[in-house]
Parts: C-alpha cells; structure tokens; sequence
C-alpha cells in the first residue's frame, strides 16, 4: 500500500451554476398591439397640406360643383339683358315706320315683364283702352298710349312714309308710359324685370299689323 501523505489534502469541488435570469414579464395582447400602432404612426411620414407640395383637388372640386350653379345663373341672366339691349338698338333703327312700329313693340315686352302681356288677338286701340280701365296705366301715360297706338295704325296704313320727327314722338311716348310703369315698382322689382326672358319667347314682329 502507498503511504498517504500526511497534512492537508486538496480536493476538487464541484462549483454550482449560477441561477438562470427571470424571464421577461409577459406583456398583455392589447398592449402589443397598441405599441406596434405607435410604432407605425411614427413610421409614416407625414400627408402633404395644402400649404406644403401637394395641390388641394379635393377643396377645388367641391368648390366648383357649389360655384357652378351660381355662375350658369349670372350668365343667363348677364345673356338676357344683352339680347334685350340688342332687340331694342333694333327697333330703334331703320326706316321710320319700323321705328314706329319698334316704340309699340318695345312698349309691350315691358307690359310682358309686368305680366300685363296684351293678347294677340286685340288691335292696339284696344290694348290701349283695356290698360287704362284696368288701371295699369295712369291717365297721361293713356293718353300717351292712346296716341301712340294712332301713330303706329297711321304709320301702317298710310299710303305714304312716315317722317323721322313721327318715328321719335313714338318712342318718346313709349318711353313716358314705360318710365311711369318702371316708378311704380320697387328696385327688387325692377331688377327681376330687367332678366326676365318672356318678351324674348314673344314672336318677333316684322312688319306693323293692325
């Protein structure tokens, strides 16, 4: 047998592994999904503004669908007052038994604008006296009327032109009756007769018919 050495003996010793670190706490479904949001959020660059380098088509679409309607009203208003100027620098022009015959006719489209339109059928005397019994009409602007409807019967049948001078009484009695309808309205009144597009769906009259 060998000899055990006397004194202090060394042994090896087995040293435990240090302990396992705690796993992560476990983190609820929804806020999972709440961080990956914010996550993306911050991801995203940002929408261009309109003061930025995008064009803002949307606002410009709406706001020519609202403006539209409005502008297609101001035009046919705008062409209504146009062609009636035309019609009347018509009327006023020519030989002077058109003239003649332009006072009554442009006297009547402003009776039409008041809804007092004269029937077809009536000869001008009778317009004439129809619209001062009805009052529509003040008593000098009848007489006006009445001379006026005399002037154009003459111009019509006589065998002879009319002068110049008969042409311009007939469109200053037009006027005088025109001017006393026109007082009796108010200014909102007025201004819807001046669009109103009935005297425009009359017949142009080209010649003087009794």
């Amino acid at each position: 047998p060998e000899d055990t050495p006397v004194g202090r003996t060394r042994r090896e010793v087995a040293v435990p592994n240090p302990p396992p670190e705690p796993p992560p706490p476990a983190i609820p479904p929804d806020l999972d999904v709440d961080t990956e949001l914010d996550e993306d959020e911050e991801e995203q660059p940002d929408e261009p503004t309109a003061a930025g380098g995008g064009f803002p088509w949307r606002t410009v679409a709406i706001s020519t669908a609202i403006a539209s309607p409005f502008v297609l009203l101001v035009g046919a208003m705008v062409a209504v007052i146009v062609l009636k100027r035309r019609r009347s620098a018509r009327r006023r022009s020519g030989p002077p038994a058109a003239r003649v015959a332009g006072a009554w006719y442009e006297l009547v489209d402003r009776l039409t604008e008041q809804g007092a339109a004269p029937p077809r059928a009536a000869t001008r005397r009778e317009v004439a006296l129809g619209l001062r019994e009805a009052e529509v009409v003040a008593p000098d602007e009848a007489d006006a009327l009445l001379a006026l409807a005399d002037d154009v019967d003459l111009a019509a049948f006589h065998p002879e032109p009319p002068p110049d001078d008969v042409a311009d009484r007939a469109w200053d009695r037009a006027e005088l009756v025109t001017c006393g309808l026109w007082a009796r309205r108010s200014p909102v009144r007025r201004a819807v007769q001046r669009v109103d597009p009935r005297p425009l769906l009359r017949r142009e009259e080209t010649h003087v018919d009794a």
